[in-house]
């Protein structure tokens, strides 16, 4: 089984979480492809034939991506919009028919802070997604509380993020390990 990671943090060289999810991810599971949107296009301007040939190689495709103002980082949503193109992705094509869509994601805010709006309001577009490109939706792997302070994280702070993006990586895997 192919698995594809589209890894949409614009800023990794900062990141706490998804860096160390990443990296657990591959400790466990050597053989996944995990492509760095923000290395390969700093400029957001995309290799669309390049990464559409990485789909159609996939079975397994993962978004990697902290949530932004409740969807996806900019760099993640702009991939989506001219990737998953007419006549690749949609209408003439469905290249991405019968893969599955695995969203994994990070939230800073604890997950009581989603009480009166729970996250899975914010699936609807992406399950759409999928489904008009015939994809199947899986069930997401979602972390709270995966955030710091002002910029600047105390170590114990760090400790606590660093397990739960080990926990993270791990439900992740365990869930592509089910698929195939």
């Amino acid at each position: 089984m192919n698995v594809l990671i589209i890894n949409g943090h614009p800023t990794m060289e900062t990141s706490n979480a998804n860096k160390a999810i990443l990296e657990e991810v591959k400790r466990l599971l050597p053989e996944v492809e995990i492509s760095e949107l923000q290395a390969l296009y700093p400029n957001y301007q995309f290799d669309i034939a390049a990464e559409q040939a990485k789909l159609v190689k996939a079975d397994v495709i993962v978004w990697q991506f902290p949530l932004n103002w409740y969807s996806l980082p900019a760099l993640l949503k702009k991939w989506v919009d001219d990737v998953f193109a007419f006549g690749f992705a949609y209408d003439t094509a469905y290249r991405l028919e019968g893969k599955k869509l695995l969203l994994s994601f990070t939230i800073g805010a604890p997950e009581e802070a989603y009480q009166k709006c729970p996250v899975s309001n914010f699936f609807y577009p992406h399950r759409q997604t999928a489904n008009f490109t015939k994809m199947e939706f899986l069930d997401p792997v979602v972390s709270y509380s995966m955030h710091y302070e002002h910029g600047v994280m105390p170590k114990e702070a760090l400790s606590v993020v660093q397990q739960k993006a080990k926990e993270h990586a791990a439900r992740l895997v365990e869930q592509i390990k089910k698929l195939g």
